[in-house]
Order: C-alpha cells, then sequence, then structure tokens
C-alpha cells in the first residue's frame, strides 16, 4: 500500500466516523455535550493509524520479519490502552456523562479498528513472496 493509498483510506474513515457522529447527533439531543469526546477520540485514532502505518511501512521492509507481527500486535494493545485513558480521563472531568458516550467511543474504535486491520493486512500481503517465486533470493 503506497503512502498515497494510505492517505485516501484514512480520509475516508475519518469521514465516515465524522458521518456516523453527525448522523447520531440528529437524533440524539445529549449528544452535543460530548462532542468534544468523539471529536478527540477522531483525533487520537487517526494520529495513532498514522503513526502505526509510517511504523508498518518501514518494518514490512525490514529483514526481520517478526518486526511487523510485534508492531502489529503492540499496536492493538497501544489502541486498547490509549482508549481507555482517554475515556477514564473524559469520566473524571465529567461524572455526570451521558452514558450513550460509551456507545460513540465505541463505534469509533470499531471503524478505526477495522480500518487498521485492512492497511496492515495490505501492507503484509504486499511483501509476500509471488506464487511460483522463491521466498530467498
Amino acid at each position: 500500500m503506497t503512502r498515497f493509498a494510505f492517505f485516501g483510506y484514512w480520509l475516508f474513515t475519518a469521514a465516515l466516523s465524522a458521518f456516523f457522529l453527525g448522523l447520531i447527533g440528529l437524533f440524539l439531543p445529549e449528544w452535543g455535550a460530548i462532542m468534544w469526546l468523539n471529536w478527540c477520540s477522531v483525533g487520537f485514532y487517526s494520529l495513532f493509524c498514522w503513526a502505526i502505518y509510517e511504523l508498518s511501512a518501514r518494518s514490512s521492509q525490514s529483514e526481520n520479519k517478526q518486526l511487523f507481527g510485534q508492531i502489529f500486535l503492540l499496536s492493538i494493545g497501544l489502541k486498547m490502552f490509549g482508549a481507555l485513558v482517554i475515556f477514564i480521563l473524559f469520566m473524571k472531568k465529567n461524572p455526570h456523562f451521558p452514558h450513550i458516550s460509551v456507545l460513540s467511543f465505541m463505534l469509533i474504535y470499531i471503524v478505526f479498528s477495522i480500518f487498521e486491520v485492512f492497511f496492515m493486512n495490505k501492507l503484509a500481503l504486499q511483501n509476500q513472496p509471488k506464487r511460483g517465486e522463491s521466498a530467498n533470493p
């Protein structure tokens, strides 16, 4: 996956998240109280996916083929931990938050997780030897 293709998919994912947030906001009046959390989570996941793409693209070209898998597993753990930290900080700052914020936060998490698995899969398949080619030159 080229950097240009990644940014195209990345923008599509961010736009899709914004669309979902706006669509849900039309139907739920308490949504306005948590919009800053939603936009913070979109920003966090966007930056996180970009950083993981950069690391993964470099590691896929590395001689150490296990490095790519390690980065993939590390990214999942770090994303979960980051999401937990953001949500806990939000709960501390707003003790009477609307419980619907859990739904919005998880929706954004799922959209960006699907995107991350998609581009990591593309990067992994990009460096596989073609059928009939030897893995060792």
